[in-house]
């Protein structure tokens, strides 16, 4: 029998306890002997009723309607079937929301300086942090990097870089943009798969890399009203929207990036704002804030690109974000209305074939609000890896009996001491997750340090500071 050790069984456990919370909100599935029974999930059956799998969870900001944070555990089979997160104060605008790991949601306090820091399998507030100090009102967008070891977040002209783990204690640092993004737009940052990030605001788009310490370059578009951006999955191709107060236009930029990308346009529905591609990469919804309407482009991305207008339930009042789950069949529209409820829609995503219906909040108020919306991603398998490195003096010896700490984007620590050489070891540290070390010494300041861990890490060094 294998024998673990402690920290390798912890991290098991964590990882198991985190696919049982996951599973409680995505609900019961259907076995796949049913479906193979009484015909494939998704399809109709000998009777005409459609069958499905649970669908995949999505948390829903409602801003200046119900004020709350909901998760929809399963919107297209149980659309009632609802979460709310509690504990929220009272004068809560809940606004921008974005994930950092499968089950860590941050949402901006919309003109109340604060980021909310959520567990959404049991719809639990976890902390909040609080970014009057750093200029930040809780508004605009906020996102976080495949690699999880910070969140950008801005409603103005500087953007915001937060570090992990996301915690009240939280440091977070300022860029200046060329240009601002408006309060209200929740979709304006972007990521490839390496975390370069890709900003629109209201004089182009602004492209930032790791450590997010400055802008690379930017380049110019000078349609900013109502302006998104979206990111192919392959990262080669960005789509952006924009108004010049009388047309509305989206964008296309290929790869390679720079200051003077090619840039085509096309001109589509008024008030074009949210938009976001499908996982295949074949088309992207995009929904107008000027009208209650939401339309779909299809693939090769470019000024010759076809749209349709999708179907939608009857309404007066347009949208501001849309995200689409991971398997490519279910759009949720949300924002920009205290007067009507969230929109989903069902794939496929054509003028033909599409399926939409109200999506109501089950609060006083069932209302989209302000806000915004993000599908959880579902969690993702951890293997168990090996974190080391050298704690060395300022001329560079080895420093004995230094205190190294490894801390989760939870807040989780762990601590060692290092050898007679200054050499330290973590076993049993999970993957796919990011962490922050530390080293604390009588004699000597460091500085510590943001990593994403994908695998065994080692030269994970610390030189002390006089």
């Amino acid at each position: 029998m294998q024998t673990l050790r402690w920290g390798e069984l912890e991290m098991k456990l964590n990882y198991l306890a985190d696919r049982l919370r996951f599973a409680s909100y995505v609900g019961a599935l259907v076995m796949v002997t049913t479906a193979v029974v009484f015909g494939q999930a998704g399809e109709p059956d000998s009777k005409g009723s459609r069958m499905s799998l649970a669908s995949q969870p999505a948390i829903l900001t409602t801003g200046d309607a119900s004020r709350n944070i909901v998760v929809f555990n399963d919107p297209v089979g149980a659309p009632a079937s609802q979460s709310f997160v509690a504990g929220l104060p009272a004068n809560a605008s809940p606004h921008g929301v974005t994930y950092a790991g499968s089950d860590t949601a941050l949402v901006g306090d919309f003109n109340n300086s604060r980021i909310f820091v959520v567990r959404p399998s049991d719809a639990t507030l976890v902390s909040t942090i609080l970014t009057a100090s750093a200029g930040y009102n809780g508004s605009g967008t906020i996102a976080v990097p495949p690699q999880q070891n910070v969140a950008l977040a801005i409603g103005g002209n500087s953007l915001k870089v937060i570090q992990a783990p996301f915690t009240a204690s939280s440091a977070i640092t300022s860029v200046a943009l060329p240009g601002s993004v408006q309060v209200f737009q929740t979709q304006a940052i972007v990521f490839n798969s390496a975390g370069r990030a890709f900003v629109r605001h209201s004089t182009g788009i602004s492209v930032l890399d790791a450590p997010y310490t400055s802008v690379a370059f930017t380049r110019t578009i000078d349609t900013g009203l109502f302006a998104a951006i979206a990111i192919t999955p392959d990262g080669n191709t960005l789509i952006a929207t924009g108004s010049n107060g009388i047309t509305s236009f989206v964008f296309f930029l290929n790869a390679p990036f720079s200051a003077t990308s090619p840039v085509a346009s096309k001109s589509v529905i008024g008030g074009a704002n949210g938009v976001k591609v499908t996982p295949d990469g074949t088309a992207a919804i995009i929904v107008s804030s000027n009208v209650h309407a939401a339309s779909v482009l299809f693939a090769p991305f470019g000024a010759a690109s076809t749209f349709q207008a999708l179907p939608l339930p009857p309404g007066n009042v347009g949208f501001e974000d849309v995200d689409i789950s991971d398997d490519g069949q279910t759009a949720i529209l949300a924002g920009r209305s205290t007067d009507e409820p969230p929109v989903l829609i069902r794939a496929p995503f054509t003028s033909a074939g599409a399926q939409s219906s109200n999506l109501p909040v089950n609060a006083a108020n069932p209302n989209r609000g302000g806000g915004a919306v993000r599908f959880v991603p579902p969690p993702q398998a951890s293997a168990i890896v090996q974190v080391s490195g050298r704690v060395t003096t300022p001329s560079g010896l080895g420093l004995r009996n230094a205190t190294v700490s490894i801390t989760n984007s939870l807040g989780v620590r762990r601590t060692v001491t290092t050898t007679s050489f200054g050499f330290y070891n973590f076993d049993g540290v999970a993957t796919g997750q990011t962490y922050t070390v530390t080293v604390i010494s009588k004699r000597y300041r460091f500085a510590s340090r943001s990593v994403a861990i994908n695998d065994n890490f080692s030269g994970l060094d610390f030189m002390g500071l006089e």
